[in-house]
């Protein structure tokens, strides 16, 4: 992420902007971290591991195979649809 001047944003301001924009749409607290291995391993279910490698910005293929799940765990699921509210 850049700035208006088109240098890096800092790590504190990117938190700040995403924690105003989740505040502002009422959805629970879930980390960064968490919303990019949910995203990261939906791409990679759907695009296959080369794609994704390349979405996600992988150096090694190895670390985007840990997001090649199986199946999805219903456990997961149902924890990632609590964190934001999602009633299924």
């Amino acid at each position: 992420f850049v700035n208006r001047t088109g240098g890096a944003l800092e790590d504190s301001a990117i938190r700040r902007r995403y924690n105003a924009a989740r505040e502002a749409a009422g959805l629970h607290q879930v980390t960064l971290h968490s919303l990019r291995h949910a995203a990261g391993s939906i791409i990679a279910q759907s695009t296959g591991a080369v794609t994704a490698r390349d979405i996600l910005g992988h150096a090694a293929i190895s670390t985007t195979n840990r997001y090649l799940h199986g199946k999805a765990d219903a456990r997961a699921v149902a924890a990632i649809n609590a964190a934001f509210g999602v009633t299924a």
